[in-house]
């Protein structure tokens, strides 16, 4: 038998077939890992930059006496595009004492005394924020954030870097808060499995379809060669002019009953 007539065998055909499904899959899985790399590759150059261009944000608040959401405010400003703005949820300014001085969102803002003076609010107090990274670097200053990750908040979405910056007064911080939807990352990693398992299951359907049409005449030969002990040697199996394996025993098979019948 040459390489060329075993691909028109049973076997060969099935052979065929799988190799064909672990090209498939194989090539699929790649395709989709470079994909995948890229857009991480798109999102952590955006993220940084999007971080970047915060704490710049902030170093300007702690000089001016603006309000963090009076610069962003103004109708040409150059602090923040409109994707880094997508990306950031809040931008905080923490003082020498562990205050909160200015912020984005107005849940952490100053609040007003009746003598007209700004109380700024104690970050220990600050709730709802989220995990904080790069702890490491942070010292013995880690120990004031209320944000410290924690087995209760290390799920939680969005994200917190917290950047130390020396001035006359003594050390401040300027803390960002990323967006980071950890459901939507989630799904994004699990769209390359759902692929590969639509190239499986195709792979698998086209299988199983081989394996049907190609072992279908069994049961004809079966019930044939029941008939044929009951004595009827006219009966014949249709072999569909198959050229594999089994197509070659049904025709031996009608061969052999003919004879018999000619007998």
């Amino acid at each position: 038998m040459g390489f060329v007539d075993f691909f028109y065998t049973f076997r060969g055909r099935l052979l065929l077939i799988l190799a064909l499904m672990l090209i498939a899959t194989l090539g699929v899985q790649y395709y989709l890992n470079l994909l995948m790399q890229e857009e991480n590759n798109l999102r952590l150059e955006a993220q940084t930059q999007a971080l970047m261009a915060g704490i710049a944000m902030g170093f300007t608040g702690i000089t001016s006496k603006d309000r963090l959401l009076d610069l962003i405010g103004e109708p040409n400003q150059s602090y923040l595009d409109q994707q880094s703005r997508e990306r950031i949820r809040d931008i905080i300014i923490i003082n020498n004492y562990w205050q909160i001085t200015d912020s984005l969102s107005e849940e952490y803002l100053p609040n007003l005394a009746e003598n007209d003076e700004l109380i700024n609010r104690d970050l220990s107090t600050a709730t709802g924020l989220p995990p904080l990274m790069e702890e490491a670097r942070l010292g013995d200053d880690l120990k004031h954030f209320p944000n410290r990750k924690s087995p209760e908040n290390r799920f939680a979405n969005d994200e917190a870097h917290a950047v130390p910056i020396e001035t006359s007064q003594g050390r401040w911080y300027v803390m960002v808060l990323l967006k980071n939807d950890r459901n939507e990352a989630m799904a994004r990693a699990a769209q390359p499995l759902v692929v590969t398992l639509a190239v499986l299951s195709v792979s698998a359907l086209l299988t199983v379809v081989l394996v049907w049409r190609f072992t279908r005449p069994i049961a004809d030969l079966s019930e044939a060669a029941r008939r044929v002990a009951e004595g009827d040697l006219c009966v014949r199996v249709p072999d569909n002019q198959q050229n594999d394996e089994i197509g070659h025993l049904a025709r031996r098979f009608n061969e052999m009953t003919a004879e018999l019948e000619k007998s």
